[in-house]
């Protein structure tokens, strides 16, 4: 069973707050506290265990090295809007929660990233699971601090014009982490790495996902859309 640990009143909501008046000083304050949810033990449920890998087939979702239990995990929270959170230790992990995400998205796709990468997006996996997404007329928005260099991407952004919106920043941001959002509820907030790490045989991931907090996912939105207003579509 995973390991559960329970918090009395400490709550990460509080650290959430969208009174700040300066625009910039909003975005500082909320970055903080975006570093704080990656980094905080103050989460109602985590596991924590890092899962044996272990391959499981080759298509979709069953093509990532996760454990049965870490697979079963996930598929209750979705299943049940389950509402605690979840380590993510490794790049396996990180490609599971994002198809994961993305498979279960009704309303839309909010990602923030800082480029879309082959770790996380730009592999024929996720493309083909945004492409279905698209397809059901889900709309997808992407906001990337250094733009895009995949054919692939520009290629679905060609055809599907009116829901595919990719944007780049125009400024840096204070905000490092990256996440991605789904209908508001769902999301994965990852702890920023170095760029170099990722060349790594070895490469730990510091993230977080829950399949249902509607409150901070809420937030995460709204940071999502500040984002928004100062960047430039591609």
């Amino acid at each position: 069973m995973p390991t559960i640990y329970t918090f009395s009143k400490y709550s990460i909501f509080a650290y959430f707050s969208f009174t700040m008046g300066n625009f910039k000083k909003q975005l500082s304050f909320l970055s903080s506290k975006m570093t704080f949810l990656t980094k905080s033990k103050s989460l109602n449920r985590t596991y924590s265990n890092r899962p044996t890998m272990k391959k499981e087939g080759v298509n979709d979702i069953s093509e990532f090295g996760v454990s049965q239990e870490y697979r079963s995990l996930v598929e209750n929270a979705v299943k049940y809007k389950q509402d605690f959170f979840i380590n993510n230790s490794t790049i396996e992990h990180a490609k599971f929660l994002t198809l994961t995400l993305i498979n279960n998205a009704k309303k839309y796709i909010k990602i923030f990233t800082g480029d879309l990468s082959e770790l996380y997006y730009n592999n024929s996996t996720i493309i083909k699971a945004l492409q279905t997404k698209l397809q059901e007329n889900i709309k997808v928005e992407i906001v990337t601090k250094n733009g895009i260099n995949s054919k692939q991407f520009m290629e679905l952004k060609e055809k599907y014009k009116e829901l595919l919106i990719i944007r780049k920043l125009d400024n840096d941001t204070k905000i490092n982490n990256h996440f991605l959002l789904v209908d508001g509820t769902s999301f994965r907030v990852e702890y920023p790495h170095k760029k170099e790490d990722t060349n790594k045989d070895s490469f730990n991931v510091y993230a977080k996902a829950n399949f249902y907090n509607q409150e901070l996912g809420g937030h995460i939105g709204g940071i999502f859309d500040s984002l928004r207003d100062v960047s430039t579509p591609i």
